[in-house]
């Protein structure tokens, strides 16, 4: 755990601000790649960066401040000095600003989501790194694993004096067993790190496999559904509605909207397989 990477008289740098910084320029760096080996002049790359960091850093901060307790009696209050960042709602936010962006520069909106589909992965996984390196509270919950882990110089540090939440969250798993002073937690960081690792490269695997415009995209947005469907029941964040936390029902509608498109798009090129033997196929290359 290292919350500051650089600190000196003339530089400070954070460690999840660093490793945010880095997963979008992942993300744009993938894209340009990706958009080349498509024929599509990259240019307006920039302007969709610019867009959907502006966009993600606001969506972050206001669907994390929708967690909080009391953000409705004190919104601004809770907004403006909350920590951390929620990725759903950054990436609910920056969708749909990223693709105005896109027919703004001219880029096709289709194959350029495919495209970018391994980098929001490998984005995302980088992300997760800033998050365990900082301590920020994303870890999960109170755990007597062997890997289980502590955080006491955090953002949101793991002692039990200092995190009365945490505290109650011991009490209530393992009653009777004596709260530690610094209480190991699962390092759910490390897990979706993993995880989306995996499925960035999962999907760089399938980059050059023939298929319609948006299926790439849309098999990473189901599966990086699934990785926090898997996680979330070990992390600390509150239900919300109808027993399920927010990024639980986030992910369930984006999974069900991912997978239902997948079958769409894979039985449209079968049925466009069948009708016309000629028609070259869409290349995810």
């Amino acid at each position: 755990m290292r919350p500051v990477l650089l600190d000196t008289p003339w530089l400070h740098v954070q460690a999840y601000g660093f490793f945010l910084s880095l997963a979008f320029v992942i993300g744009a760096t993938v894209l340009a790649l990706g958009l080349k080996r498509r024929g599509i002049d990259p240019a307006g790359v920039g302007l969709v960066l610019l867009v959907g960091v502006s966009a993600g850093l606001f969506g972050g901060r206001l669907f994390s401040a929708l967690e909080a307790p009391g953000f409705f009696e004190a919104p601004v209050t809770v907004f403006l000095h909350r920590s951390g960042l929620a990725y759903l709602g950054g990436f609910l936010l920056a969708t749909p600003a990223v693709l105005l962006a896109m027919r703004a520069t001219n880029i096709p909106l289709l194959p350029a989501s495919d495209a970018l589909a391994p980098g929001l992965a490998f984005g995302y996984a980088s992300a997760r790194v800033g998050c365990f390196l900082a301590g920020d509270g994303c870890y999960g919950r109170p755990t007597l694993l062997p890997w289980g882990m502590t955080f006491p110089h955090g953002l949101v540090p793991t002692l039990s004096a200092q995190n009365a939440d945490l505290r109650a969250r011991f009490v209530a798993q393992f009653p009777g067993l004596p709260v530690p002073g610094d209480i190991p937690v699962h390092p759910a960081p490390l897990y979706e790190m993993a995880l989306a690792l995996l499925v960035g490269a999962f999907l760089w695997r399938l980059r050059s496999r023939p298929a319609p415009h948006g299926w790439l995209f849309c098999v990473g947005l189901s599966l990086s559904a699934v990785e926090r469907l898997l996680v979330e029941p070990l992390r600390l964040n509150r239900e919300w509605a109808w027993g399920l936390t927010q990024s639980q029902a986030i992910s369930a509608v984006l999974l069900v909207l991912s997978v239902s498109a997948v079958f769409v798009l894979g039985r449209r090129r079968a049925n466009d397989n069948s009708s016309s033997l000629s028609s070259p196929p869409y290349a995810l290359t």
